[in-house]
This record gives structure tokens, sequence and C-alpha cells, in this order.
């Protein structure tokens, strides 16, 4: 178990009254998921910026990185 999920699961233990979502080295499909099976979601901001950096299309950009993500 590597040191995030150890972090992650002492987090879950603390039975928290908020929803708990990750947000760091959130960046591909396979981030996205492996946070989202410790926590209520996930959090994607540099990944997210980095996709849309020099796209002629930011939307077309912004739909095929959270295609990406959820598919």
């Amino acid at each position: 178990m590597g040191v995030q999920e150890a972090y992650f699961e002492r987090i879950a233990t603390m039975n928290l009254r908020n929803p708990r979502l990750i947000g760091f080295g959130i960046g591909d499909k396979t981030s996205f998921e492996r946070a989202c099976s410790y926590a209520d979601g996930a959090i994607i901001g540099s990944a997210f910026i980095r996709a849309l950096e020099g796209a002629d299309d930011a939307p077309a950009a912004a739909k095929a990185f959270v295609s990406s993500v959820l598919n």
C-alpha cells in the first residue's frame, strides 16, 4: 500500500460528516477511479488545465478530457 492509500484509509476511519473529496494527483481515468474508491469523489485541476492549454477548440478539448476520465 502506498503512502496516499494509507492516508486515504486513515481519513476514511474518521467517519467525517462531510463528503470526502481527493484533489491531488488526479489526472486520468485510473487515478480518478482509485481516488473515488477511497472518497466520495475527486477533483481534477492541473490536468484539466493542461488539456485545455493550446487547444484550438477549448469546449471540445474539455469534453474530450472529461470523456477520457469518465468513460
